[in-house]
């Protein structure tokens, strides 16, 4: 069985989340175990405003 992850902020589930997980079942095939890490939103927050901070010191 192969295994996959993938992450990010999923509060408020849309078609494109579904997307998402159809295609990985689509790359991986149907008997991938598929692990889905959810990050909470206040720490995307933060590094991006880590990211935008670096950007503009540049």
């Amino acid at each position: 069985m192969k295994r996959a992850i993938t992450f990010g902020v999923f509060d408020l589930f849309h078609y494109g989340h579904l997307k998402l997980y159809q295609n990985i079942k689509k790359v991986c095939g149907l008997d991938t175990f598929l692990v889905v890490a959810v990050q909470d939103s206040e720490f995307i927050k933060k590094q991006s405003q880590m990211l935008i901070s670096i950007i503009q010191q540049k």
